[in-house]
Parts: structure tokens; C-alpha cells; sequence
């Protein structure tokens, strides 16, 4: 729904709204609700925040982003990532009953470390290796004394094209692999398992929950007073993502966003999205840079990758149940990972040493 709504209020013709790994990770912490599998929390969170910063682009706040500074935004996504990555370590190991909270998320993992699934950890390893190498082979110069044949061309193109989907290409050949030892009655890895296939009902928001084991229902003061800060936060996060990705691509293609008009576009996708069971989507980097490499020309791009996730859903869902659970850990971490600012952590000990 995001990209079909972004592609009509946007005002950056490189941007994708969807999913992303803090947004995720800020939305399972806020949206946890005490009935297993149930999504009614983070629709909500995805409406009332996308009330919010609809009302922010519409009364122009969009310059309040002005104040916060680059150490906060960095120091903020640095530690989302590690704890991101940390949270994976389970699944990269195959280990079960492992809790949700950081610190027990580290302390749970080192005292199962013992009960690591052997298979688990080499396919999350080998696929952690390649996507490393696929990465490298993205960023390949080549230098040219002339011009290059057409078949040299189409060669770097292929092998730009495999760089840049190297996340999609393992996840599709480690549940191909998977499915391959499935058939032959050979289960050693743990897999995703089932999705619920099809496309989502349109319908409005709950404001209450059902706790079938209770036999009870939370009402809406209750819902509220428990994501309680996650209204605040979800709305703030999705402004520093959309607009920091928005003004590096702006920048980097030679034109200009409105920060005001952002928080529209992105308001407006996620009160449309909470109608079709989505939880807070922003912009994503890596979709992003997709995009922007792609050669997109307008904001019109996100109708095509609106409608493959539909086809994806309608018709590819059942395939969704051979990946690996330790392959989607391997993709996820070496992607977080490179959100780590490492230099940033010098450069403020260095001005820190002067003012001294």
C-alpha cells in the first residue's frame, strides 16, 4: 500500500516505504501484545502514527528534523543494528526458547550456545560468506584503456545486477536447497513453515483485543496505555529515516525533497496501510539504493514494486515455507551490520581530545 500511495504524494523519485530493520525492531518492542501471533498492536501503532505525522507535514513541521543532531541519528542507528544483529544469533544457531528483551536475549543465547544445530550455523555461515563476496563483486571498478565490447558490458551489468540482489538470491537458493533435502527426507534445518497465503482483508483498525485464553477483551485505554511511548517514537523514527535516506539520494541525484510534504506522503501511506493489516512502514536504504542504481526517473517505480509484492502474496506464499531460518539470519545480519558507523566513534574522540 505504501508504495502505491508514496508514488502520488512523495516528492523524492527514489524512495521505497516498506518494512525496514528498525522500524521492525521498534515495532516488535511497542506492539507485543499477550495473545500469540496477533498483529492488532502494531496496526494500530501504524495508524495513530501515521495520524501523526500526517498532522506534522500538515501544520510544517517537517523542520523540526533540523534539530537533531548527526551523533544522535548515527549513535541511534549504530545501536539499533547491533541489537538487531544480536537478536539473529538464535537463529543463525538454530536455537529455540531464546527471549525478546536485549539482555536476555544475550544471556539466553551464550547459555544455549551448547545446543547450536550444526546445520544451521553452515548454512548461515556460507550464506553470510557469499553475500560478503557478492557484495565486493557490486562494488568492482573496472578500468577500461578503450571502449568495452557490448559483451563485456552485458557481463559487468549481470554481475552488478547479482550484487545487487545477492539478499533475494540467497534466500531463493538456500529454500531451493532446503525444499531439495525436504524431498529426500532429510529435515536438518529449521525453516520458516507455514504463511498464511493470500492477500490481506480491507478493513478498519481494532481498538480492542481478545485474550481467547482469558476469555477477556483489552479496551481501547488499555491497547493505548500499553504501546504507550511507541506513539511517539514509530512516528519520529519513520521522519529520520524517510527524510535522512530522502536528502543523501537528493544530494547524490541532484535535486531537492520537502520535508513537510514527506511527512505527508508518509502519514498518508500509513493510516492507508493499517486498513490492510500493515504494521509502520518508512523508507528503506537498501530499497532505496535500488532504486536509485536502477536508473528510476520518477516515484512512479513503487507502482511496480507494489504490484510484484502482490503477485508475490497472491501467488509465491506457499514457497515462503522451505527458506531457512538461518538463511534470512545470514541476509539480515550482514545487512544491519553495515549500518554500523565505525568512524563515527573516532572522529568524536578526536574533537572530544581537542575542545580538551
Amino acid at each position: 500500500m505504501g508504495c502505491f500511495v508514496y508514488c502520488f504524494l512523495g516528492t523524492s523519485k527514489d524512495i521505497t516505504l516498506g518494512p525496514t530493520a528498525i522500524m521492525s525492531l521498534m515495532t516488535a518492542d511497542f506492539a507485543h501484545t499477550p495473545v500469540k501471533d496477533d498483529a492488532t498492536y502494531a496496526i494500530l501503532l501504524t495508524l495513530v502514527g501515521g495520524l501523526i505525522q500526517l498532522a506534522m507535514g500538515l501544520f510544517k513541521l517537517g523542520f523540526l528534523v533540523n534539530f537533531i543532531s548527526f551523533p544522535v541519528i548515527n549513535g541511534f542507528t549504530s545501536a539499533a543494528a547491533i541489537t538487531i544483529a544480536v537478536s539473529q544469533i538464535k537463529n543463525l544457531l538454530g536455537l529455540k526458547g531464546v527471549r525478546r528483551d536485549f539482555i536476555y536475549c544475550v544471556y539466553d543465547t551464550a547459555r544455549k550456545v551448547p545446543e547450536t544445530k550444526v546445520w544451521d550455523l553452515v548454512m548461515g555461515l556460507i550464506c553470510m560468506a557469499i553475500l560478503i563476496i557478492l557484495k565486493q563483486v557490486k562494488e568492482l571498478k573496472f578500468r577500461d584503456n578503450g571502449s568495452p565490447s557490448t559483451k563485456v558490458k552485458v557481463a559487468r551489468k549481470v554481475l552488478w545486477l547479482v550484487g545487487t540482489a545477492r539478499n533475494a538470491l540467497i534466500v531463493i537458493v538456500a529454500g531451493g536447497v532446503t525444499a531439495a533435502l525436504i524431498t529426500v527426507d532429510i529435515k536438518v534445518l529449521s525453516i520458516t513453515g507455514h504463511l498464511k497465503p493470500g492477500l490481506p482483508e480491507f478493513k478498519a483498525p481494532s481498538f480492542t483485543l481478545f485474550i481467547p485464553d482469558q476469555n477477556a477483551t483489552l479496551d481501547a485505554s488499555t491497547v493505548f496505555s500499553e504501546i504507550g511511548s511507541g506513539f511517539a517514537i514509530i512516528p519520529l523514527i519513520g521522519l529520520l529515516e524517510t527524510i535522512a535516506i530522502g536528502k543523501a539520494f537528493a544530494r547524490q541525484n541532484d535535486y531537492r525533497i520537502d520535508a513537510n510534504q514527506e511527512l505527508v506522503a508518509i502519514g498518508a501511506a500509513n493510516i492507508l496501510s493499517s486498513f490492510v493489516s500493515s504494521y509502520p512502514v518508512t523508507g528503506s536504504f537498501s530499497r532505496t539504493a535500488v532504486n536509485s542504481q536502477s536508473g528510476v526517473r520518477t516515484p512512479a517505480a513503487g507502482i511496480w514494486t507494489g504490484a510484484l509484492v502482490l503477485l508475490a502474496l497472491g501467488v509465491l506464499t506457499p514457497l515462503f515455507y522451505y527458506i531457512p531460518d538461518a538463511a534470512l539470519a545470514a541476509v539480515i545480519i550482514t545487512a544491519v551490520l553495515q549500518m554500523v558507523d565505525y568512524q563515527i566513534v573516532r572522529t568524536l574522540w578526536k574533537i572530544k581530545n581537542i575542545k580538551q
